[in-house]
């Protein structure tokens, strides 16, 4: 019986942690959208927390999320604030 080689965990990690990156920039890159900005450029302190809560909208919905509604979005995010 074989276990994984040190560089075999090495790999997978990597991938793991690159997967999980570009999820991550593509929730956030909606969550800026769908509050009316760019994904680049500097914002507000104001509209960098309203980003942050459509993120975190955006992930606990999932796959089910809606990221091209923003007027949905928008009424989604004044029920749970």
């Amino acid at each position: 019986v074989h276990g994984l080689s040190f560089m075999d965990v090495v790999l997978t990690t990597a991938t793991l942690e690159e997967l999980i990156l570009d999820e991550s920039t593509e929730l956030l890159n909606a969550a800026y959208v769908l509050n009316g900005h760019e994904g680049s450029g500097s914002i507000s302190r104001h509209s960098l927390q309203e980003v942050l809560i459509s993120y975190l909208i955006i992930f606990e919905f999932g796959s089910k999320a809606n990221l091209t509604d923003a007027v949905r979005h928008q009424l989604i995010k004044q029920k749970w604030k």
